[in-house]
């Protein structure tokens, strides 16, 4: 599950920058973007929900983002109806992960984050929170620029994914480390 959230953290950030450089037709056709990413981040959400047992809030989200996905992807509207309630939309996404990723750096244990990569997922978390505040106080800059920030947020996603991996895979070379390198996880 780690590479594959490396992977998909990796595509994340490749497509960020591409949103950033052709702002005016993201915004046009971000209606498939959002679509897109609901269903991918909600199929990896969900499996690794299952494959780690684990439940909670992110676990929720991920269902959320999949039944969204799939709906855009089986009712053409549905993508059309995104565009124009884009706006809001995307603000709402930003504060939800902006928390969620604050809350959880915050809250995890230092075995899981520490040092420098949980004040990185404070600060990102932050950022996407000040990024929706921003949008929701202005909406018509954020039509203009909705590349930019989408962009932006894909980027942050996929560095955020790359850590929270790489903070697991640390994780388990301890473990091996502290069991002798006997059994491997």
């Amino acid at each position: 599950m780690t590479v594959l959230s490396i992977i998909l953290g990796i595509i994340m950030i490749v497509c960020g920058f591409s949103l950033m450089c052709t702002p005016l037709i993201t915004f046009l056709g971000a209606g498939f973007y959002i679509v897109a990413l609901f269903f991918v981040f909600g199929v990896f959400g969900v499996v690794r929900g299952f494959s780690m047992r684990r439940f909670g809030l992110d676990f929720v989200f991920s269902i959320f983002s999949l039944i969204f996905g799939l709906i855009g992807i089986f009712k053409p509207g549905a993508v059309l109806l995104t565009d124009f309630t884009l706006i809001y939309f995307a603000a709402a996404w930003f504060l939800f992960r902006g928390i969620v990723t604050f809350a959880a750096a915050v809250g995890a244990n230092k075995e899981v984050l520490n040092g420098w990569r949980k004040a990185l997922c404070i600060i990102l978390g932050i950022l996407e929170i000040v990024l929706a505040i921003y949008s929701i106080a202005h909406p018509i800059i954020l039509a203009l620029t909705i590349g930019f920030l989408i962009g932006f947020y894909f980027i942050e996603s996929g560095f955020n994914l790359i850590f929270v991996a790489s903070a697991v895979s640390a994780i388990k070379e301890k473990i091996n480390e502290g069991a002798g390198g006997e059994e491997k996880i």
